[in-house]
């Protein structure tokens, strides 16, 4: 059986139940592969994974701890190559004439009851025995073979027949000889978890079909993964904060060339700005005007590139060393991640002469700055990595079942975590400073005066986010309802892709974010290149228009926060499980942007 490597983080993983390719049901023991080095970023993964483990009561945690707690050692992360299973559940009955059920404890019995033809067979009327597609399982994590009753009269279970009528609430057990025996709808657990509201007796399991998604709920996480060794070095670099940030300005492109750059000003070939500066106090104080000119041409600081921007203080550097603002820095590395802008596709519009799409893209570019956007882009290399750290079965959220982790004893005891690392496609959008600063004047009479240069808007920003201030605290709720929006009118039919295809990547406090393809397919065929070239302005006019109406109203228009399932959350990819959102923050922000725009050009 061939299967993809993400079909086996949703599908087949330890302890899920599957339908084999040649017909049997089966449950997976094993997964083995190969165990992941560099190529993950196991740090972050495990940040990750801790973040998601931090939800759950202890109580409510089997075979798995936070990471937080133990050594980064304790963890082992494969990609799954191959997956070992069992026949089960054992439990089969007869399609011949008499539809008697046989259930086995051990895959071995099998083998006894196998005839000439290769095929199991009923001692009874001779008819071809097939697995029952029933099993039982509990919020526990327990599942079981479906309860199998013996007739109390015969006191046996040789005549033992189940009436399937395709529905657990009316199936049931019959004997072949006496008749009723019982129903199939409940079967005891053992756990004493999730009791029902003021019951104190047993807690009872639910049966499900093999086929049921509610049987096994793998638990996963995304993260960036960039797999370069720039990337590893940049991350543990002394000065990556001050390249961070420059990056965010626009004064840096490249990490290599911004690390490269501040070596070389330390090993002493040229000043820092700020040593200039202590230099022209101290030992060239008494030099003419012209002879410290000469000096500035061979030993003075670089004013562009990373020394374009000013050295950031504590709060800064504090902000620019998390993990949101180094992956920004690297998604706008072109040599990492190869990236086209809509100005690159207007422009190459422009340079074959087609000036119908060059006409069309320019649109675009004006609707967008219109909306408060000041960059849109794509990628089809895109490092996204996926993981699978756990399960649980019937119910998915915390408080409701108990979160299995995988058996660590196949993996020299240590906590297995199933990954896929892959490059896909992704639209990266930043909101633009001034935009922003002027709807936190407007709507929220936000500090200070909006600064005129984009640049010394993203600075104020940063800085305003790095200080903890108050009044920062909206833009933190209009980057992510933004992208909700964005990514909720990708999925309405203009990519191809349905909302559970897609997932968001956030950087707030550089004003930045990502929606990227999630099926961790090897390639997605261009679809969101597409959009960008082709329908990149009714993309954005669908996310308008969505946040203006919503299913839920008047309901929901009364919320506060303003947002639901209808209009703003997603069903996966929110990293952030769909808090801090709201319809008012995008509704006004686009409001006021359209304002300003409206006004400029009237002025102009």
């Amino acid at each position: 059986m061939q299967r993809s490597r993400s079909q086996v983080i949703f599908r087949h993983l330890p302890g899920a139940v599957f339908h084999h390719d040649e017909g049997p049901i089966v449950r997976t023991t094993f997964v083995d592969g190969t165990r992941l080095g560099p190529v993950i970023n196991k740090a972050v993964l495990l940040e990750e994974v801790d973040r998601h483990l931090e939800q759950w009561p202890d109580e409510h945690l089997a075979g798995i701890v936070r990471p937080s707690r133990v050594s980064e050692r304790d963890f082992v992360v494969i990609e799954p190559e191959a997956v070992y299973f069992e026949v089960w559940p054992l439990l089969l009955h007869c399609e011949g004439r008499c539809g008697r059920a046989r259930r086995y404890f051990r895959p071995s019995q099998l083998s006894a009851d196998v005839d000439a033809n290769g095929r199991i067979s009923c001692h009874h009327c001779g008819g071809r025995m097939r697995q029952l597609r029933y099993y039982a399982c509990h919020q526990c994590g327990r599942s079981e073979p479906m309860f199998t009753p013996k007739c109390d009269a015969c006191n046996s279970y040789e005549d033992v027949v189940l009436e399937d009528t395709g529905s657990f609430e009316t199936s049931y057990w019959r004997c072949i000889r006496h008749g009723y025996l019982r129903g199939t709808r409940f079967t005891p657990c053992d756990c004493g978890e999730f009791l029902a509201e003021g019951s104190h007796g047993p807690a009872f399991m639910r049966a499900f079909t093999t086929r049921d998604a509610r049987t096994y709920y793998p638990h996963t996480v995304t993260f960036l993964n960039p797999k370069s060794a720039v990337y590893d070095r940049f991350q543990v670099h002394p000065a990556r904060a001050r390249v961070a940030l420059a990056s965010y300005l626009g004064e840096v492109s490249s990490l290599q060339r911004g690390m490269e750059q501040i070596d070389g000003g330390r090993a002493g070939s040229r000043y820092t700005p700020d040593e200039w500066q202590q230099a022209c106090k101290t030992i060239y104080a008494g030099l003419s005007p012209e002879d410290l000119e000469i000096i500035r041409d061979r030993r003075g600081p670089v004013i562009t590139g990373v020394f374009g921007a000013p050295d950031p203080d504590l709060a800064q550097r504090r902000l620019a060393e998390t993990r949101a603002v180094l992956e920004r820095a690297a998604v706008h590395d072109q040599d990492l991640v190869a990236r086209r802008t809509l100005e690159d596709a207007r422009q190459e519009a422009a340079s074959r002469g087609v000036v119908s799409e060059e006409g069309r893209l320019s649109e675009t570019e004006r609707y967008a700055r219109r909306m408060g956007i000041a960059a849109v882009s794509v990628t089809t290399a895109f490092p996204v990595a996926l993981a699978a750290y756990g399960y649980t079965r019937v119910r998915r959220e915390p408080g409701e079942s108990i979160l299995q982790g995988f058996d660590r004893r196949r993996y020299g005891n240590q906590y297995p975590i199933f990954a896929v690392p892959t490059d896909t496609e992704a639209l990266i959008v930043t909101l633009a400073a001034r935009d922003v600063l002027g709807w936190l004047r407007d709507e929220h009479d936000g500090a200070g005066p909006v600064p005129v240069d984009e640049k010394d808007a993203r600075l104020q920003v940063f800085s305003l986010f790095a200080a903890g201030a108050q009044e920062i605290e909206p833009v933190g709720t209009l980057v992510h309802s933004v992208s909700h929006a964005l990514l909720r009118s990708l999925a309405d039919g203009r990519s191809g892709f349905g909302e559970s295809s897609l997932a968001e990547w956030l950087s707030p406090a550089t004003l930045t974010f990502g929606i990227y393809v999630a099926t961790f397919h090897s390639h997605t065929l261009g679809a969101l290149w597409t959009v960008l070239h082709h329908s990149c302005q009714e993309w954005l006019a669908g996310a308008i228009d969505g946040v203006w109406t919503c299913d839920n109203d008047p309901l929901c228009h009364q919320r506060q926060p303003r947002a639901c399932e209808r209009c703003l959350y997603l069903t996966f990819g929110c990293p952030d499980f769909n808090e801090d959102l709201s319809r008012t923050a995008p509704m006004s922000f686009w409001r006021g942007t359209a304002r300003r725009a409206d006004a400029s050009s009237a002025t102009t």
